[in-house]
């Protein structure tokens, strides 16, 4: 039976995400008190919250005075943005919004605003009632890639639906999230839905790639690096056949203003700041594409070979009437020699990006919440950790997941990894970027 768990720490190309929430990290909502379609009965016993010791307590009525105001949603054909939600006293904050009759999805983003802050999801209602909530263990039907934000400057993504077992379905939806330290100040966000005549089955990404000034590599030269551009045709082959046509504008340089002390990434700060710097940067046709950094390198100290990073799990979509906060971030000195794993490399990261998370992680204790992708267990591991933790390889869990993109490390041998099911399809045309 696959089993739909909770978003865990895991390592994507080196990118790492939020550990798992234990019983003393979530935080209470009552989401009677919020005035949404559900009833008193979703209300969870009080928690302590992950970076306070007093326990969170409830957002207060939004007509209260003293939660999520003072301004009103403004509201565009596929779009909702909400410029300064002001958090409850204990920092909660509400997204409340329709989804439309032709909405096939919805990603909403929380922005942590001037200073770093942790966001945290605490629970989703829907026009059926309850959807997903940190208070209740066992498997969703939905489930959060993950709970919090990156890092804490970084903005946080949800997208729904996760899996084919829970579509969008039309009408009210309310995300009850919680902020961290500076909770008083407000925070911005935005609901970004896919809207189709019809349940879509493919799709066209845009993809704008940028090369930060001194990386070593610019737009002049990247059009004629023969390994990267194989690469790009082998990300856009293992796209196409997920349904997902990638249509690859012409390299761009991102420089001046400082951009050259951005080639090595050093730290999250340094990460923001090439964000920041990438967001003043005017899009054009690329206002709706899914933005690729190439830098020099990227700092994880201890060791480490980090490829690339992501804004998010999924990562906020750009849009032409929002302000840009993601992007996918690789390091040049880290690519793969081949241009096969080049291309794998990109689609592996593109479609964390777009809404999938790993089929299995390092230690098979944790897996994708979509039914039809094979789990890799942990007795099938051939090496353990220093501290005796299991650890599978690709060849590993050749005959099961190992040759699915979105498995958790690429393989050491000529194997390729480029397999997305039709769960995973169905996810990723459905991210607003794919159209």
């Amino acid at each position: 039976m696959k089993r739909a768990l909770r978003a865990c720490a895991v390592v994507a190309f080196g990118l790492g995400l939020p550990g798992c929430a234990s019983d003393d990290d979530h935080a209470r909502v009552d989401a009677a008190e919020a005035g949404s379609p559900v009833d008193a009965s979703a209300a969870r016993d009080a928690k302590m919250g992950p970076d306070s010791a007093a326990p969170v307590d409830a957002a207060p009525p939004r007509d209260s005075g003293t939660g999520n105001e003072p301004s009103m949603p403004v509201l565009g054909d596929d779009y909702v943005r909400y410029d300064a939600l002001r958090p409850s006293p204990r920092g909660v904050v509400r997204l409340v919004f329709d989804a439309p009759a032709d909405a096939v999805s919805f990603l909403a983003t929380v922005d942590p605003g001037p200073g770093p802050r942790a966001i945290l999801l605490l629970e989703v209602h829907g026009p059926t009632g309850l959807l997903w909530s940190a208070f209740e263990d066992g498997p969703h039907a939905f489930e959060p890639l993950v709970r919090g934000n990156l890092n804490e400057l970084a903005p946080y993504t949800v997208m729904l639906p996760s899996a084919p077992e829970l579509p969008l379905v039309p009408g009210r939806h309310e995300l009850a999230l919680r902020v961290g330290t500076d909770g008083e100040l407000p925070v911005r966000a935005d609901v970004v839905f896919k809207r189709a005549a019809t349940e879509p089955v493919a799709g066209t990404l845009q993809v704008a790639l940028w090369f930060v000034e001194g990386a070593g590599v610019d737009a002049a030269a990247a059009a004629t690096e023969m390994r990267l551009q194989d690469g790009l045709l082998t990300f856009a082959d293992i796209l196409a056949a997920a349904g997902v046509e990638a249509s690859i504008l012409p390299p761009r340089d991102l420089v001046g203003d400082g951009a050259a002390e951005l080639a090595v990434l050093n730290d999250d700060a340094e990460t923001a700041t090439l964000l920041a710097r990438l967001a003043a940067e005017d899009a054009g046709d690329a206002a709706r594409a899914l933005h690729v950094v190439f830098v020099a390198s990227i700092d994880a100290g201890d060791g480490k070979t980090v490829r690339g990073k992501t804004t998010g799990l999924p990562g906020p979509p750009s849009h032409p009437e929002l302000m840009r906060r993601g992007a996918m971030i690789l390091a040049l000195d880290a690519l793969p020699v081949s241009a096969g794993r080049i291309g794998e490399a990109l689609a592996h990261e593109a479609a964390h990006y777009l809404g999938l998370r790993h089929t299995s992680e390092f230690d098979g204790l944790r897996h994708d919440p979509l039914m039809d992708t094979p789990e890799c267990p942990a007795e099938r591991s051939t090496q353990t950790s220093s501290d005796g933790t299991p650890v599978l390889s690709a060849a590993d869990c050749a005959d099961l997941d190992g040759s699915n993109l979105l498995f958790y490390t690429p393989p050491v041998q000529a194997v390729a990894q480029d397999e997305v099911s039709a769960d995973q399809q169905f996810v990723l045309v459905r991210s607003p970027l794919v159209r």
